[in-house]
């Protein structure tokens, strides 16, 4: 590099302003970028990873005629330490010895980043997903770019289960604006009588899912009978042997337990022996209190007058523990990138502002791999996995076929292939037959789908002497709303969540993928076996009465 001295720097400065500043601007995107990795380790050494350590790219060297420009990343190396709390507190002011401390910290697959404006500043920030299967009961994280380049982060958001809740409710209500009268769970509101038994006790008393699930089993199993959610003390004995489940009914094992101890129990009782009203606080406030916003907004598909959008902004910022800048409401975000066409894609306006486009590029195998090829990648294990089925189970589809129904997670849980219970709607499927993408899945949403019209092309693709899953994911979202429509604040809502959630729900698929094509594959069957198997969860076994 040649030294001008300062009055030469400046000089050139003045002279190629223009042209610096933009080489600069793209090669250094202000915040975050793909090219940041993450490591875990076990700081306070209990044998318990409690650390992540997230490395900035190296710098940037720009040649400009006989100079060279030096980029540093936009945001510098730091590390999120557990806060005891199931979340975080950033430290981006690392010594030279903890900075040597993370060099024997080991890699992770586990925890994806995404890149992303979330709080719409103009700066991308930083989403990693996937956090609890390497730092156990720790919930995912968004960290926001700073204001300045390379400087160091220092806000967070932690989706928690709040931030879980009300996307998740919210999303329902989205589908079925009955959803909330439908699905409050009747609670008993008279004297608890003398005679009554045990069916289940749940220790979240906001789960209704479960709650309802389990109301379901219930009657079901006992249709002569009246089954119902109590918050009051279960009939004896207190300690049981009972079958344990997670959150979504999937049974664990059998354990002995305090059941008076839960917050909230389903209890079943004779005919006429009780009086119960629906329970509509298992739903999260807000969620309940948006939906109404959105109902008195959308009775014309209008815009949004101010009073009820600064509410909702109230809101944004609230289920984000962070301030979200107002007035930009394109669903399109900086997820994507240049490649040729998929079919259909030409159907679908960008200048709309619902329109969407995310792409992700998932590693399944290098070709010196046994057994890495495409008999056993793309028609093999892809197929098993073309699109997110329920609790993203394997699913072989039959290309044309009929309506396929697909399932979301809630944000904070779209790493868990087990959380993929909430319907999004069906689809149907096609093969691409011609073109460069030739060979490729394409799943078309259909009208009652939440997300049509819209189209999620999957191709296995070979790259840098490997194998790879391309996704790409467009389209619009007016679902429930007419086609001309500019203005339905939940449509472009919706599509925002969609470009915004999509590259996750496709990377979690991805895994599958892999975890298949190990499992079956690789010599020795090495690999994690998928969350999900082939069939369904193992049946939860009859209460005790």
């Amino acid at each position: 590099m040649r030294y001008l001295g300062r009055s030469g720097a400046l000089l050139l400065a003045l002279l190629s302003g223009l042209l610096v500043s933009g080489v600069i601007e793209t090669a250094r995107a202000a915040g975050f970028d793909q090219r940041y990795s993450v490591r875990i380790g076990d700081e306070n050494s209990d044998g318990t990873m409690d650390a992540i350590f997230v490395k900035a790219p190296g710098s940037v060297l720009i040649p400009i005629d006989d100079l060279s420009i030096v980029v540093p990343p936009g945001v510098r190396d730091f590390i999120l330490r557990s806060n005891g709390q199931l979340g975080f507190a950033i430290d981006g002011q690392l010594s030279a010895a903890e900075r040597a401390a993370t060099a024997t910290w080991a890699a992770t697959e586990a925890i994806d980043l995404f890149v992303r404006d979330v709080d719409l500043d103009g700066r991308i920030d930083l989403e990693l997903t996937g956090i609890s299967q390497v730092i156990p009961n720790h919930f995912d994280q968004i960290v926001y770019a700073p204001a300045t380049n390379y400087g160091a982060p220092s806000v967070l958001t932690s989706e928690n289960r709040k931030f879980s809740r009300f996307h998740e409710d919210l999303f329902r209500w989205l589908q079925n604006n009955d959803y909330f009268d439908q699905n409050a769970p009747r609670k008993i509101t008279s004297v608890e009588p003398a005679q009554r038994y045990w069916f289940g006790s749940l220790a979240d008393r906001d789960n209704a899912y479960l709650m309802n699930k389990w109301l379901q089993d219930c009657s079901v199993r006992y249709p002569n009978h009246f089954c119902a959610v109590s918050d009051r003390p279960p009939p004896p004995p207190c300690v049981r042997t009972v079958s344990q489940t997670d959150d979504y009914g999937n049974y664990i094992g059998t354990a002995n337990t305090d059941i008076c101890q839960k917050p909230v129990h389903i209890l079943i009782y004779l005919p006429g022996a009780i009086t119960t009203a629906a329970d509509y606080s298992v739903f999260d406030a807000e969620a309940r209190e948006t939906a109404d916003i959105l109902e008195r907004l959308n009775l014309t598909c209008p815009a949004l007058p101010t009073s009820d959008a600064e509410r909702l902004a109230q809101i944004g910022d609230l289920i984000y523990q962070h301030v979200i800048l107002r007035n930009v409401p394109a669903a399109d975000r900086l997820n994507s990138w240049t490649h040729e066409p998929f079919p259909g894609d030409e159907l679908f306006n960008a200048a709309d502002k619902t329109y969407h486009h995310y792409d992700v590029l998932t590693k399944v195998c290098d070709l010196s791999e046994t057994n890495c090829n495409l008999a056993n990648v793309r028609d093999s294990a892809a197929r098993r996995y073309s699109y997110p089925a329920f609790q993203m189970q394997a699913n072989l589809t039959t290309i044309p076929g009929g309506s396929l129904p697909v399932y979301v997670a809630s944000p904070g849980l779209t790493s868990y292939p087990w959380a993929y219970i909430v319907p999004a709607g069906p689809i149907n499927q096609r093969m691409i037959q011609a073109g460069p993408w030739q060979g490729g899945t394409q799943n078309v949403t259909e009208a009652p789908h939440i997300s049509y019209p819209g189209t999620i092309s999957r191709y296995i693709e070979q790259k840098n002497n490997a194998l790879h899953v391309f996704t790409h994911g467009t389209g619009l979202n007016r679902a429930k709303c007419t086609l001309g429509t500019e203005n339905r604040a939940y449509n472009i809502f919706l599509a925002a969540q969609n470009d915004l959630h999509g590259p996750k729900a496709f990377k979690t698929l991805d895994k599958q993928i892999i975890r298949y094509w190990r499992r079956t594959y690789t010599p020795n069957g090495v690999g994690d076996p998928p969350w999900s198997g082939d069939g369904n969860p193992v049946d939860i076994p009859a209460p005790h009465q």
